[in-house]
């Protein structure tokens, strides 16, 4: 389903500052506009990640909003995990592997934490912020499925990802928290891009540090850490 915001004519942008063959997205709406032409005023970032991944390899894009980050991984050549759990989010990350004309994208609705369940998922819609598990007061809410990555890949459901990419507002803890068994694993993740956001894990009731304990106890040396703006943008190796 396309849902057009008031005063905006959807339109197909091309974007030929990652991939110079070029990334199709509809575009329907100022965020999606700023998410898709402005990069979502991530584009270093959006860049090293996609370049951490080769032909061949497995990309798990566990909070992939439109595709963004998940399209330009596939059109390297990874097979790709996207992992959205908000319904018109998704639909249009469907929509723009659909546009793309790529093939090897698993698109899967799951909320990433700690364990298998259901949780109640906070949202203002494809047009809005982006969605997130922590608490939030005047936005919409829906029901979600919760899974662990741990449990997925333990029943065949995941195959094991070379590269990771986790931004899910404030549940990072829990999402790695549900990862120990795979950053553990011999043929463990090689390489995660974290975007942190320590006030929205502190809505958890998680503690920020959290992040770097299970990470560095893990095996996994950070290589690169960034602020923008009340998040942190980081880069993890397995060492």
């Amino acid at each position: 389903m396309t849902i057009t915001k008031p005063g905006w004519q959807e339109r197909v942008c091309r974007v030929d500052g990652i991939d110079a063959r070029g990334c199709l997205f509809h575009v329907a709406s100022g965020a999606e506009n700023f998410r898709v032409t402005q990069y979502g005023g991530e584009r270093e970032f959006t860049q090293q990640m996609t370049e951490a991944v080769a032909p061949g390899e497995t990309f798990f894009d566990i909070g992939a909003c439109i595709g963004f980050v998940a399209i330009h991984a596939a059109r390297r050549g990874a097979k790709v995990y996207a992992f959205e759990p908000d319904p018109q989010f998704r639909s249009r990350l469907v929509q723009n592997v659909s546009l793309n004309e790529l093939h090897d994208v698993h698109v899967l609705g799951w909320a990433i934490s700690d364990a298998d369940g259901a949780a109640t998922l906070f949202t203002d819609g494809q047009h809005g912020l982006s969605p997130t598990l922590a608490p939030s007061t005047g936005r919409g809410s829906i029901e979600t499925p919760l899974r662990s990555i741990d449990s997925a890949i333990a029943t065949g459901e995941l195959s094991m990802p070379h590269v990771v990419k986790l931004d899910i507002e404030g549940a990072e803890v829990r999402a790695l928290r549900g990862m120990r068994q795979t950053l553990a694993h011999d043929d463990r993740p090689r390489q995660l891009f974290l975007e942190v956001h320590p006030p929205f894990i502190q809505q958890f009731g998680d503690d920020p540090a959290e992040v770097e304990a299970i990470l560095s106890g893990a095996g996994y040396k950070l290589i690169d850490r960034r602020g923008r703006y009340e998040q942190l943008h980081e880069i993890w190796e397995a060492a």
